[in-house]
């Protein structure tokens, strides 16, 4: 279920991205999210080149934006890991990093 709901988070097509949100949040809010295992996958399929980092990017905007930040936060700083460092990463990658940022900078204090 997580593996679907990471291509679902760099899906190609905007409303595919806001379903797979929608998914996340409602995972979210059962307890059902295992945000590591996610961002795990995430960072794996950026590294296959399955997933665009900026249309994950995209999709944390959107997650980010109902207020769920830590929700977020805890999926990208998953992913942060394993997104491809060495050599030249994938177009976009900052976007990512800078949605992280900004997801724990409103986060808080733990």
């Amino acid at each position: 279920m997580h593996l679907a709901l990471a291509h679902g988070l760099g899906a190609r097509h905007a409303e595919d991205r806001l379903a797979a949100v929608h998914a996340l949040l409602v995972l979210a809010a059962r307890g059902q999210l295992e945000a590591g295992r996610l961002g795990h996958d995430v960072a794996e399929l950026v590294g296959l080149g399955t997933v665009e980092p900026n249309r994950l990017a995209d999709s944390a905007r959107s997650a980010s934006a109902t207020g769920a930040y830590a929700t977020t936060w805890s999926v990208l700083g998953a992913a942060l890991p394993g997104l491809p460092g060495g050599g030249d990463p994938p177009r976009c990658t900052g976007e990512v990093l800078s949605m992280a940022a900004d997801c724990v900078e409103r986060c808080g204090p733990p």
